[in-house]
């Protein structure tokens, strides 16, 4: 059951990608739901599992994000860990999201703002190119990257959630 979802997610991702990539975009390609945020293409529906199992965002329907840690180093981090939150609105003049960014890291907690251009390589693959302005609570100010944002399975989420030792 989760290997077909996990395939479902990767050609679901596939076919996003195809159906917007004729034209300007009406809305986000970030629909609601579970993301995870690699650098590079996720190569198979395996990559895909292991990421979503690390780190995800869960997008709401309304704009609103987590950002949830569920390992670090490997292990599973009981409770996970929601290491930041946000809130998108995408612009159909500029085809960019723009989001208010709150990140926590190391007792900190840094706000900012994320401008994210969308675009589709010529495999169709979904690219997100991100620039985050840190505002506040960070000496360097902001960075600039590329992901290539991948749907998790819910089913696959859940499992991940699920604590792996029972009470005594």
């Amino acid at each position: 059951m989760i290997r077909r979802g996990l395939l479902i997610a990767v050609f679901g991702a596939t076919f996003i990608g195809s159906a917007c990539a004729n034209g300007p975009l009406q809305q986000s390609p970030i629909t609601p739901g579970l993301w995870a945020w690699p650098g590079h293409k996720a190569a198979n529906a395996k990559e895909v599992a292991d990421l979503c199992r690390n780190k995800l965002e869960i997008q709401f329907a309304d704009g609103r994000y987590l950002g949830v840690k569920l390992r670090n180093g490997g292990k599973a981090l009981n409770p996970p860990v929601i290491d930041e939150i946000g809130r998108c609105h995408f612009s159909r003049d500029t085809q960019t999201d723009h989001c208010a960014l709150k990140e926590f890291a190391d007792g900190l907690i840094l706000t900012g703002l994320i401008e994210s251009r969308f675009s589709y390589d010529a495999d169709k693959t979904l690219r997100m190119s991100v620039k985050v302005t840190i505002t506040s609570g960070d000496k360097d100010g902001g960075r600039a990257f590329d992901v290539f944002p991948v749907k998790c399975p819910v089913d696959l989420v859940w499992d991940s959630l699920l604590p792996t030792k029972t009470p005594k």
